[in-house]
C-alpha cells in the first residue's frame, strides 16, 4: 500500500465526511491499529493517550477527532487527518485501503482461551 494523506482525504469527502489535515502530505505504507501501529502506519485515536502512544511510534499519519487538543510541533513527522467522528472514518478509510482478506486483517481482539477442567 503506497497512499498520501490527501488520498485519504478524498475518499472521506467522497463519503460526506469533513476531514482536514494538519502538516506534511505523507505517505502510508499501511492501516494499523494503535497497539501494533509504526513508522509509515495510519491508526486512529480517539483519545489523548492514544495519540500520545501514536506519536511516539512515529507514525505518518494519525485520524483525531476535532476537539482532541494536538500539539502541532509533530506536523513535521505525523500528519493529523481531523474528523468529526473517528471510527466512522476508520470503517470507511478501512473499507476503501485494507485488504478484502478477513484473515489478514482482523484486528486483534480479546479471545477467552481454553482451560482444562479438574
Amino acid at each position: 500500500m503506497n497512499l498520501r494523506c490527501s488520498d485519504v482525504l478524498s475518499t472521506l469527502s467522497a463519503r460526506s465526511i469533513e476531514a482536514r489535515i494538519i502538516g506534511v502530505d505523507h505517505l502510508i505504507y499501511s492501516i494499523q491499529p494503535i497497539e501494533s501501529c509504526s513508522k509509515g502506519s495510519l491508526t486512529f485515536a480517539e483519545k489523548q493517550r492514544y495519540l500520545a502512544s501514536a506519536l511516539r511510534q512515529q507514525v505518518a499519519a494519525v485520524v483525531v477527532p476535532n476537539n482532541l487538543d494536538i500539539d502541532q510541533s509533530h506536523s513535521e513527522q505525523t500528519s493529523f487527518i481531523q474528523v468529526d467522528d473517528v471510527r466512522v472514518a476508520m470503517a470507511y478509510i478501512r473499507q476503501q485501503y485494507d485488504d478484502n482478506e478477513p484473515q489478514q486483517t482482523e484486528w486483534p481482539r480479546a479471545r477467552p482461551q481454553p482451560t482444562g477442567c479438574r
